[in-house]
């Protein structure tokens, strides 16, 4: 099977704790953790990576990781990606960044 490859770099181990009751009154708590995604373009962008445990917090570095597992088709047919079913390959050596202009 085809890979899907996508970098991104951590640069703080920080994880941001929201936690609230639900409108069903349900007890809840969401974890992320900032990072920075090398797509087509000259600069990164900031994405949010979502974290089932705070202990799962990646160390700040280069990742490369396989994307095609955290694809799939949701609602009315639009494409979603589920940032926890990324596939750590290696740490990258170094981010691809397209060239613009």
């Amino acid at each position: 099977m085809n890979k899907l490859m996508l970098n991104f770099e951590i640069e703080s181990d920080f994880v941001d704790t929201r936690r609230g009751v639900s409108a069903k009154g349900k007890d809840y708590e969401i974890h992320t953790q900032k990072a920075w995604v090398y797509l087509n373009s000259k600069f990164p962008k900031e994405m949010q990576l979502s974290l089932d445990d705070p202990k799962h917090a990646l160390r700040p570095g280069l990742y490369e990781a396989d994307l095609l597992p955290a694809l799939d088709v949701g609602d009315f047919g639009k494409l979603t990606v589920d940032v926890r079913k990324l596939v750590l390959l290696t740490p990258a050596a170094k981010p691809v960044v397209a060239k613009v202009g």
